[in-house]
């Protein structure tokens, strides 16, 4: 995105493909938004807010977290920018607040980074993109290596090591692209199978919990295989009778814009002042203390020495499976 320098300006920052014409590389100096913003005296930049003849300008050490503009026009801060050397701070306030940690941003950074990956993970899901939810497993792997979750990182090293090149290519192909169902219909409404399943699951329990004690364990057997247009049948019979389940398990239709605005509008005057994702040193969150923002894959070189050991094995039962497979066909 590219930021309009006058400190006026209504829309203030643009997707450089937005504009009419679009900018095709990002603008080395002052960009304005239009001929208005140009020609006005307001300025983005300095505590005067003013456009001058002066073409340089001098940079808070604390860079965008600083308390008053970042960037300085030498005069007003009486800087002899020639002689200018080291470090400089453009207020006391901001020397002192050097190294100082803000943790209510770095919880929300972490919600923020949270909510972005669930929702590309989601996305994924609802249009069945199998490609995109094989990345975004890579993407958890990171993930279940930082919070020690040994068993999720075996069982995603085998999906993805299955998908390139331990299984078949009809099994890799299923892996990849028979992941999701759509129980409503169409397009972006697909579900997981796994939590397909578990609405089944919860299904067939609270048919049992209203069938009064009355099923036998062989009986539950034989219920839980019933399908194709018998078990429908069934399902009819007890829905009617009033023994199955009341809710279907259906993705809502998505809400109206006049809704989504209305919370978003909502949600903007609710946490505005609060700064949500302004650094401002020594803040601390009540719920989360010391909470600090951390995406870094932790040693590094130890999860790539796991991941090739876990590799060595599947390599290894592969060629005992091979072998045992040659011995079996030459008998």
């Amino acid at each position: 995105m590219v930021q309009c320098c006058n400190t006026d300006c209504y829309g203030s920052w643009f997707h450089i493909a937005c504009l009419d014409p679009p900018l095709q590389h990002m603008p080395p100096g002052d960009w304005y938004c239009s001929e208005a913003c140009q020609s006005s005296s307001g300025y983005i930049y300095c505590s005067c807010k003013k456009h001058t003849a002066e073409d340089m300008m001098v940079r808070c050490e604390l860079g965008e977290s600083c308390h008053r503009a970042e960037w300085y026009h030498p005069k007003c801060c009486q800087v002899d920018y020639d002689n200018l050397t080291g470090t400089w701070y453009c207020c006391e306030q901001c020397k002192n607040d050097v190294g100082a940690e803000d943790h209510i941003l770095a919880h929300n950074l972490t919600l923020l980074w949270k909510g972005l990956v669930m929702l590309s993970n989601r996305d994924a899901i609802r249009e069945g993109d199998g490609d995109a939810i094989v990345s975004q497993w890579r993407l958890d792997m990171l993930e279940f290596w930082r919070c020690k979750h040994v068993k999720y990182t075996i069982i995603g090293h085998m999906l993805l090591a299955s998908i390139n090149g331990v299984v078949p290519e009809r099994l890799q192909h299923e892996l990849t692209w028979e992941r999701v169902a759509s129980l409503s219909g169409g397009p972006g409404m697909n579900l997981g199978l796994d939590l397909i399943n578990e609405f089944l699951n919860n299904d067939f329990k609270d048919m049992m919990k209203r069938s009064r004690g009355q099923y036998t364990d062989a009986r539950i057997q034989r219920c839980s295989k019933m399908g194709g247009a018998f078990g429908k049948e069934v399902d009819r019979i007890l829905g009617a009778a009033g023994f199955g389940p009341k809710e279907s398990h259906t993705l809502g239709t998505t809400p109206k814009n006049s809704i989504y605005d209305r919370d978003i509008r909502t949600f903007v005057s609710e946490y505005h002042n609060d700064k949500l994702f302004h650094y401002i040193p020594h803040r601390q969150h009540k719920g989360f203390p010391n909470h600090k923002h951390d995406v870094h894959i932790k040693k590094p070189t130890k999860f790539g020495k796991h991941i090739r050991a876990l590799s060595g094995k599947i390599d290894f039962w592969r060629d005992v499976t091979n072998v045992t497979s040659q011995k079996a066909s030459s008998m």
